[in-house]
């Protein structure tokens, strides 16, 4: 018979799984709603603020999917060993792929950096408007008919 802690982390796990199906639901639906705004520029028809919606779908589905790769042990390539190690060389193992994702996050990064610098890397402005010309932002992102990011200047 599982321990109660045994149940929980169970369930925990069907939880998780099913967080997972959401998270790739979303994915899809912010998918489509950009697909919607697209076609639908040129008709008039666009619902707009797609940028904005599938920016944090995005955002949601990275960070959640880092955590629950690293709760499945995803990032753990080298199974192999990992279940032959006693605790603590299970830890160990599982410090160094945390290590070694955490340096390819910061090399991409570093060599990211001169292209922002340079100007060579950034995104795509739309209009700036004055803070006072916040209602005049928020219909040009309402119509849907920019391409780009919307900015209020502080």
């Amino acid at each position: 018979m599982a321990t109660p802690e045994a149940r929980i982390v169970a369930a925990l796990r069907r939880a998780n799984e099913g967080v997972a199906i959401g998270v790739g639901v979303a994915l899809l639906g912010a998918c489509a709603y950009t697909l919607a705004d697209v076609i639908g520029r040129p008709l008039g028809l666009a619902p707009g603020g797609n940028e904005e919606i599938a920016g944090y779908v995005m955002a949601g589905a990275t960070s959640w999917g880092m955590a629950y790769g690293l709760l499945a042990l995803a990032h753990v390539r080298i199974d192999f060993v990992r279940m032959r190690a006693a605790r603590p060389g299970r830890a160990a193992l599982d410090l160094l792929a945390m290590l070694a994702l955490t340096a390819t996050t910061l090399l991409i990064a570093a060599h990211a950096w001169p292209f922002v610098e340079q100007g060579k890397l950034r995104p795509v402005m739309d209009q700036s408007f004055p803070l006072a010309q916040a209602a005049a932002a928020h219909a040009r992102m309402e119509a849907g008919a920019h391409i780009g990011k919307i900015v209020l200047m502080l």
